[in-house]
């Protein structure tokens, strides 16, 4: 399978160095706020130990067993003290957030303000870029969502004939290995 050209005096690794520092980036340093109390679930409700907090705000939440929901938004806010405040959480798209019954509390928890991962899209774009030759065309994970790259076809396959003769050499030369459990890559057709 064609494989990435990578621009002169660039490596591989700077492809996940680029994507981890996208994700350094959207994470803030340290958490915002304490979960101090769950007080409804449907809308999901919590009062934390601190007022920074506005309505359409972008957070992230932890729950008390370390479970993260990522990217919601402040719905309503209520002061509750001059060093604490309520509110409730709504999903991007501005609907409530329904907590399932049986999940973790949120109290013990923790609030962490957030940058959504495609908020920084074209800062990734623009530094994959000067990295590969090719065109870089990103697509971030959702919750949910599986996205599945179709590979080109080898660069030597012409006819029906050519792929049978390829894929027959590659499982006999590839020790059937379609999976590295090491590092987690899935191997389809000799496309790593």
């Amino acid at each position: 399978m064609p494989k990435a050209k990578l621009n002169s005096g660039r490596q591989a690794q700077e492809i996940g160095a680029a994507i981890i520092g996208a994700w350094l980036k959207a994470l803030p340093p340290s958490i915002a706020a304490n979960i101090t109390a769950m007080n409804a679930i449907n809308p999901l409700t919590i009062t934390v130990n601190t007022n920074m907090f506005a309505s359409s705000n972008v957070i992230s939440l932890r729950n008390s067993q370390n479970e993260v929901t990522r990217d919601v938004l402040v719905g309503t806010v209520t002061a509750t003290s001059p060093t604490s405040q309520r509110f409730t959480i709504l999903q991007a798209n501005g609907n409530p957030l329904r907590y399932p019954r049986r999940a973790p509390t949120m109290q013990g928890g923790a609030v962490a303000t957030a940058t959504p991962l495609i908020g920084l899209h074209d800062d990734l774009t623009v530094v994959l870029q000067e990295v590969i030759k090719e065109r870089v065309n990103l697509v971030f994970d959702q919750p949910g969502e599986i996205n599945i790259v179709v590979p080109t076809l080898p660069n030597d396959v012409l006819t029906r004939d050519d792929l049978i003769k390829y894929l027959r050499d590659y499982h006999r030369y590839g020790q059937g290995r379609h999976y590295h459990d090491e590092l987690a890559t899935a191997v389809l057709f000799g496309c790593r």
